[in-house]
């Protein structure tokens, strides 16, 4: 009983969890959510300062370092849309063993045409992580 009480009241934490490490997007009305947008950032500083963790939304379930883990992911996905342009991104049907809320992985229809693979997605994200890790390393030397 307390498991499924559980998981269902985690249905839009997992759904905004989602959506944030698949698509670098949040949609976080009422301040709810463990990664906070500073809309306010501009362009150049979206890697520093336009996303960082909310401490006071942090599920007591959650370690520190998996809510550090999403931030990166999520921002890595954001960074690489960004830089790149691609205000279009689509996961494709590879990854929908992990079917959002209410969502049917039958009644999914296959992509008309090729879309970035969720294992390119995640070298896309490692290459963008390496490449902030190398930038903030530059820039603490150039300090």
């Amino acid at each position: 009983l307390v498991r499924r009480l559980l998981q269902r009241a985690c249905v839009p934490l997992v759904a905004q969890l989602r959506r944030w490490c698949l698509e670098g997007e949040l949609s976080d009305d009422f301040a709810e959510f463990l990664v906070e947008d500073e809309r306010s950032a501009p362009d150049e500083e979206l890697w520093r300062r336009r996303f960082r963790l909310r401490a006071s939304q942090q599920p007591s379930f959650f370690s520190r370092s998996l809510c550090d883990q999403a931030l990166l992911v999520g921002k890595s996905v954001a960074f690489l849309r960004s830089a790149c342009g691609d205000a279009e991104w689509v996961v494709s049907s590879h990854a929908t063993s992990v079917p959002g809320p209410g969502a049917s992985a039958a009644a999914e229809q296959p992509p008309a045409e090729p879309q970035p693979t969720l294992a390119a997605a995640r070298a896309a994200t490692a290459k963008a992580s390496a490449a902030a890790s190398a930038a903030r390393a530059a820039s603490r030397t150039s300090a």
